[in-house]
């Protein structure tokens, strides 16, 4: 959009790229992704595009010999980064009518291990778009037996219908937030990673752009 364009340049001929950036983030660009979702009472990591949000809360919140149900076909980084906490990525397939997870398909994968509930919406590499009435489904199963639920919402703006699992289930919902695809941006490295403040609280120690902070003092 040129109004991106016009910022883009704006930040150049300011130099910001000068400076090291706030670890909050750009100022205004959390509250106006808060905006853009409606959602109020929610934390947030600002991250290098939404998969490394993804990577700190699977990394934050699986161990070795937990499970997490997501899809095949699916964003597979993802996977590879429950596989690297010691955990075991359970694929559902979808190769089939409706082509998204059903929380009946949910229900059949959970075993005594699982803890942890991800789905992409709409699906990457199929496009397909959940309903409210099955997202509502999965949130139900996910408090239920007390699962994180990972919401990646990367494509959600190509989704008519979208809705979010924080409208059912905030209290362990973390969302995968990225500027990669609407606003065409995958390069710039954009995205965040959002939930309820307790648990970003707990995200936080693994959040790889600030782990260091430094301080100077003066002798007067």
């Amino acid at each position: 959009h040129p109004a991106i364009l016009e910022a883009i340049r704006q930040s150049v001929d300011e130099r910001e790229f000068n400076l090291y950036p706030r670890k909050a983030g750009v100022f205004g660009l959390p509250e106006a992704i808060k905006a853009d979702l409606g959602l109020e009472d929610v934390d947030m990591i600002l991250t290098n595009g939404g998969i490394e949000g993804e990577y700190i809360a699977t990394r934050a919140l699986l161990k070795e010999g937990d499970e997490a149900v997501s899809t095949d076909p699916s964003f597979l980084p993802i996977h590879d980064q429950v596989a690297m906490t010691g955990a075991k990525p359970v694929e559902v397939d979808i190769y089939r009518k409706p082509y998204v997870m059903t929380p009946e398909m949910a229900d059949e994968a959970l075993t005594p291990a699982t803890k942890m509930l991800l789905v992409v919406d709409p699906n990457n590499p199929l496009g397909s778009g959940y309903t409210r009435s099955q997202i509502k489904g999965l949130a139900e199963i996910a408090r239920d037996h007390d699962l994180w639920f990972i919401d990646d919402i990367t494509y959600r703006d190509f989704s008519r219908d979208h809705v979010l699992s924080t409208d059912f289930y905030p209290e362990k919902t973390l969302l995968s937030y990225s500027f990669s695809k609407a606003p065409g941006l995958a390069g710039m490295r954009i995205g965040a990673i959002l939930g309820p403040p307790d648990a970003i609280k707990t995200l936080r120690k693994y959040d790889t752009n600030g782990l260091i902070q430094w301080t100077t003092s003066y002798n007067s």
